[in-house]
């Protein structure tokens, strides 16, 4: 796992303003997040790559949605909004303070809604990244 990867990922979607409103988390949800109330964004590394070399590595993230059940039409246009997001603005910035991603793009279409028992909506995109440092 890498943080750095993720707070790329995350500096990244914030210059499109897209984690307004959203509590950011890394890799784990708590018991809080899951049974209170409240929209969370949860970054982590789900463990599936692409090809890599000793160059180019091609890890992925994964980004995960939870939603109060008054707030699952607007998470599902938040969502989409990230989508379109990476496949307009696929390179970071070369100013990130976490480093340099040259591409990063959505591996289908996200998910979701899935519903959690107390209704609460979950949402979840998969982004394949283009690094050299990784």
């Amino acid at each position: 796992m890498s943080i750095s990867l993720l707070q790329r990922m995350r500096t990244h979607l914030d210059a499109g303003n897209l984690l307004d409103g959203y509590t950011v988390k890394y890799y784990r949800w708590s018991d809080q997040d899951l049974n209170g109330d409240g929209q969370v964004i949860l970054f982590r590394m789900p463990g599936t790559e692409g090809d890599g070399a000793h160059v180019i590595q091609r890890p992925d993230i994964e980004i995960t949605m939870l939603c109060n059940p008054d707030q699952v039409t607007a998470g599902d246009a938040r969502m989409l909004q990230i989508l379109q997001y990476l496949r307009a603005n696929f390179e970071t910035a070369d100013d990130n303070p976490f480093g340099q991603v040259f591409n990063m793009w959505p591996i289908g279409a996200y998910t979701g809604p899935t519903y959690l028992q107390n209704n609460r909506a979950l949402f979840n995109l998969v982004v394949r990244c283009m690094t050299t440092d990784h």
